[in-house]
């Protein structure tokens, strides 16, 4: 009886950390994604300070989303998105049109965390 409690707390406490780690995960991306879109939204009114200034509050913000993510998420995938909000700032000061791209390109790495980095049954199989 003993070995059936233990089983049902383990698969309890299992369940509820992969359930606390999306949250996580979730709360962390939405932030980090609108402060991009505030990036976009600058740079289409050509508002070049103001993107500017917003890109040193999206690498704050980044820096300590990274930290909470890297307990769950590979270092691999968020050195994709750092090296995709440090490439922002000179793409947004020379007026280059890449920096949309660059900055859905970070959105899009992390939206896949979900469906790539947390194990459902999809993931393990």
């Amino acid at each position: 009886m003993n070995r059936l409690w233990t089983s049902i707390v383990i698969i309890l406490t299992i369940t509820g950390i992969d359930i606390w780690s999306y949250s996580i995960l979730c709360d962390e991306e939405a932030k980090i994604s609108e402060i991009i879109d505030t990036v976009t939204s600058y740079c289409e009114n050509d508002d070049t300070e103001s993107a500017l200034a917003e890109t040193e509050n999206l690498s704050d913000q980044w820096e300590k989303s990274r930290r909470k993510m890297s307990f769950f998420v590979s270092d691999k995938t968020l050195d994709a998105v750092s090296d995709s909000i440090s490439k922002l700032p000179p793409l947004i000061s020379s007026g280059c049109d890449e920096q949309s791209a660059e900055a859905e390109y970070a959105k899009q790495v992390l939206r896949r965390t979900h469906t790539r980095e947390i194990p459902y049954i999809f993931n393990i199989f």
